[in-house]
């Protein structure tokens, strides 16, 4: 019998992200914001682009020169992660939207990254049509409600989840199913 495949972001899902991009901000120049568009405005204020800003902290958390990086696996995916691999019934694809025409090599740092960690996968794909039909998971988990809409142009919104990992009412979506922790993706993996 193979198993199942459910497919993960990585940023936000698996990874400690935005925050760490947050404290990454608060070391590069001197201020910790709590959003994106204050960090922007706070770059903008020293002068400062985000776009270099961004390839800074991917040098140190998105393996795009090596398969090491300082980024934090969340507790809540260790947990989920350990009652997936003692069940032994499914397998992991990691999608992303990381920017890999401009970094060939981050896919394949990130899986190596991922294995020396002990999370062990079927691949790290960037997230598109092609990777979702390719794999053909029974679920994907996304924190961000416009990458869940994206994929609404080629499969069934009941394959969707949305991680609300910070329970904020104001991008709650009733077009997916919403989840507070991971392994709240458990109980729905189980009719599987």
């Amino acid at each position: 019998m193979s198993k199942k495949i459910i497919s993960l972001d990585i940023d936000g899902v698996v990874v400690n992200y935005p925050c760490q991009m947050y404290d990454y901000a608060e070391k590069y120049i001197g201020f910790k914001p709590k959003s994106k568009s204050e960090l922007i405005d706070a770059l903008k204020e020293k002068r400062l682009a985000y776009e270099e800003f961004k390839i800074q902290y991917r040098k140190k958390y998105e393996c795009i020169d090596s398969d090491k990086c300082e980024a934090t696996i969340t507790s809540d995916f260790w947990e989920f992660y350990g009652i997936l691999s003692k069940e032994g019934k499914f397998d992991i694809v990691f999608r992303t939207t990381r920017p890999v025409k401009s970094y060939p090599n981050q896919l394949k740092n990130t899986n190596r990254w991922l294995n020396s960690l002990g999370i062990k996968c079927i691949a790290v794909v960037p997230k598109d049509e092609e990777s979702f039909n390719k794999f053909n998971p029974i679920l994907h988990v996304d924190d961000e409600i416009s990458h869940l809409e994206a994929h609404l142009m080629y499969t069934l919104n009941d394959k969707l989840i949305h991680y609300n990992k910070n329970l904020n009412l104001l991008i709650k979506h009733s077009n997916f199913k919403e989840i507070k922790t991971l392994v709240d993706i458990w109980n729905i993996m189980k009719i599987y």
